[in-house]
């Protein structure tokens, strides 16, 4: 039967025989798989006996490295288990056995991201107020890796919690969990998914921080109105107005979306102008950083709402509001 070699440092093992160049380049340069031959280098599988008698050749130390192994039948792991598992009480078996069902069931979920109006507006809506980051976690080896929305505590409770819980399940199959902020006024939707999260990296969306680096990629910008508009709605939900001007007695409704990002508000200029929508770009007052893309007027916010409209009750409110007293006063935030 085939032996297979237990090394007690494989790591020091493979840099030895790699002459401190990459293991890559060492499996390129001698026609070893580089995947398996990695997990040999970490220990995470036993390394055959014809393979490691070829490793040893490139040691200058072989006399070392035979006194530093021992043999395993090819079977040894499958043996010690059924050992083990003759040891072990029913109880203990049952409660490993449960264990291992529950880490199968619970195991990320593989997410292959698809263009659909659903999944537009779910991008138009993380372009907003959300984001995607990865964190290290403290004294473990491994990533946490989120996707983010925000909004405010109150106002955008239903459209979190209802709309955006209901889109995500039904795009992507996931579970999401709502978190709200102590102090401030904020809440957050969360979705930790790794797969989902490199989708959107792949689709162009910056990880961390999206400052100036925020834009509609290139492959949404291809697609017909039909899918564009909902990326439009999405941001329209998350970092968009409605509302209306004291000085021109709040008869006439304007409907905004504010970034940081000059690209993205540029991007969306061009769409929307592309569609003969009268916008304009201005830098609200209050901001140093932000500009706001603009649309005034009866006939442009009725038809902005008919042919974009929004997800987000709060401005859906605000709309059937204005169109039942024909004025939305300032203190009108919401339902």
């Amino acid at each position: 039967m085939r032996r297979r070699v237990l090394i007690k440092n494989p790591n020091l093992f493979f840099k030895e025989i790699t002459k401190k160049e990459s293991l890559r380049k060492f499996c390129s340069d001698n026609n070893f798989i580089y995947s398996t031959t990695k997990q040999w280098a970490r220990g995470e599988l036993l390394i055959p006996e014809d393979k490691f008698r070829m490793f040893l050749k490139n040691s200058s130390r072989k006399s070392y490295w035979l006194n530093k192994v021992d043999y395993k039948e090819e079977n040894w792991g499958a043996k010690k288990g059924s050992r083990a598992s003759i040891n072990k009480s029913k109880e203990e078996l049952n409660f490993r056995m449960k264990r291992a069902r529950r880490a199968i069931k619970n195991k990320p979920k593989k997410i292959k991201l698809k263009i659909n109006e659903g999944t537009c507006e779910f991008f138009g809506a993380l372009m907003g107020d959300g984001c995607i980051t990865k964190h290290k976690l403290k004294d473990k080896k491994y990533y946490k890796y989120i996707i983010i929305f925000s909004g405010h505590k109150s106002l955008d409770k239903e459209y979190h919690e209802k709309y955006l819980k209901d889109l995500i399940k039904k795009e992507f199959k996931l579970n999401s969990s709502v978190q709200l902020g102590k102090v401030k006024n904020v809440r957050t939707l969360k979705i930790f998914n790794k797969s989902l999260l490199n989708e959107l990296i792949d689709y162009g969306f910056p990880l961390g921080k999206k400052g100036q680096k925020l834009k509609i990629p290139r492959r949404f910008l291809k697609m017909p109105w039909e899918y564009k508009k909902f990326i439009i709605r999405g941001l329209f939900d998350t970092d968009g107005s409605i509302y209306a001007r004291r000085d021109e007695d709040y008869k006439y409704p304007h409907i905004s979306i504010t970034s940081r990002s000059r690209k993205l508000i540029e991007q969306l200029y061009k769409i929307l102008r592309e569609r003969d929508y009268s916008v304009w770009i201005t830098k609200p007052n209050n901001s140093k950083l932000a500009e706001s893309l603009v649309l005034k007027g009866i006939k442009n916010t009725k038809r902005w709402m008919k042919d974009i409209g929004s997800s987000n009750p709060k401005h859906v409110f605000k709309y059937k509001y204005w169109l039942k007293n024909k004025k939305l006063p300032a203190y009108l935030t919401g339902p």
